[in-house]
């Protein structure tokens, strides 16, 4: 993986964008994201996976490790 972002657009359903790096595949590099992040997020939470060729950056430049859809309130009711 080059690089890779976490945008999480409502609370049950995070997408993983992802930028392949040269080694990158299906049968390894995806199933393994795929497993390591089940096993984080658990049962419930939809996964799913966008290829990118790039991955946007801020009005800065940077590149946001995690972007979340999420309004704080709503965060905190659901807890």
């Amino acid at each position: 993986v080059r690089e890779a972002q976490i945008y999480q657009p409502d609370r049950m359903r995070v997408v993983f964008r992802v930028v392949k790096g040269e080694r990158y595949d299906r049968e390894g590099s995806e199933a393994l994201l795929l497993l390591q992040a089940r096993q984080r997020l658990g049962p419930v939470i939809k996964i799913e996976l966008e290829y990118l060729d790039w991955i946007p950056r801020t009005a800065a430049g940077k590149l946001r490790f995690v972007v979340s859809e999420l309004k704080e309130g709503k965060l905190a009711a659901q807890f």
